[in-house]
């Protein structure tokens, strides 16, 4: 029975491995588009670091379809510690100064020592950002800690 068994085990041929064609041009598109590096795809779908960087370096030439298939559906998705672009995050901070932000209040509300103009953001910042600018949109005001619970009026506006 056991012989039997393992004789079917080793019988069993593993599926064939595909073209990493697609899975190089889908990753280069993800790291041009999105800025996501290997680190992050690795995290988003379970395969480890080394392989995507031989992947994209092409020493691979044939992957398993289940790897394949893994990195295919990775999704851009941007980590927290992203540089972004920092012209529509300053759009939002002059807007909050329009609101009555200075920018040390906006600072302390997103979580940093200090706003100012720079050419990039992390991207946990940018996301900071945009929460509060929906907050605000929609008649929410944050207390003194910052967080958005009750409807208090502006700075400087009693």
């Amino acid at each position: 029975m056991r012989a039997s068994r393992d004789r079917l085990r080793y019988q069993r041929q593993p599926p064939p491995p595909v073209d990493i064609a697609a899975v190089v041009a889908h990753l280069t598109h993800l790291k041009a588009a999105y800025g996501i590096g290997a680190w992050q795809i690795a995290h988003l779908t379970g395969v480890s670091e080394r392989l995507v960087h031989m992947i994209r370096q092409k020493q691979h030439v044939r992957i398993l379809p289940s790897t394949a298939a893994k990195l295919l559906a990775a999704q851009p998705v941007r980590a927290p510690g992203q540089r972004v672009v920092g012209l529509p995050a300053w759009r939002i901070v002059r807007w909050l100064e329009s609101e009555g932000y200075t920018r040390p209040q906006v600072a302390r509300l997103v979580g940093v020592r200090s706003i100012g103009l720079r050419k990039h953001y992390t991207a946990r910042v940018v996301a900071k950002l945009h929460a509060i600018k929906r907050h605000l949109e929609r008649g929410s005001r944050p207390d003194d800690e910052g967080s958005f619970g009750d409807a208090s009026p502006p700075p400087g506006q009693s």
